[in-house]
């Protein structure tokens, strides 16, 4: 949790703001990678997405396990990130 100090009131009472950040997960079903490489360069692309605070990928799974908030987790700005690596979404969790 984040503290913001706004200095003090009238009265000389410190006032302070409480930032409460809610973190989502996501779980989205690829298909289409066949390597190691492939999981790799899936990885690297989703860590691109600003807010994203966990990224991994696995292979074996065929899924992408994906934490962060608010925006980031829209699953349009994921789903082209799968897609332009020639890779898609076949469902999401």
């Amino acid at each position: 949790m984040k503290k913001r100090d706004f200095g003090e009131s009238a009265w000389g009472i410190k006032k302070q703001i409480r930032e409460v950040i809610i973190m989502e997960k996501k779980i989205f079903h690829i298909e289409g990678m066949s390597c190691g490489g492939c999981a790799d360069r899936l990885k690297k692309a989703l860590q691109q997405i600003p807010g994203l605070e966990t990224v991994r990928v696995d292979l074996e799974t065929g899924r992408a396990e994906v934490i962060g908030s608010g925006d980031s987790l829209q699953e349009e700005s994921i789903r082209e990130a799968v897609n332009r690596l020639g890779f898609s979404v076949q469902g999401v969790d």
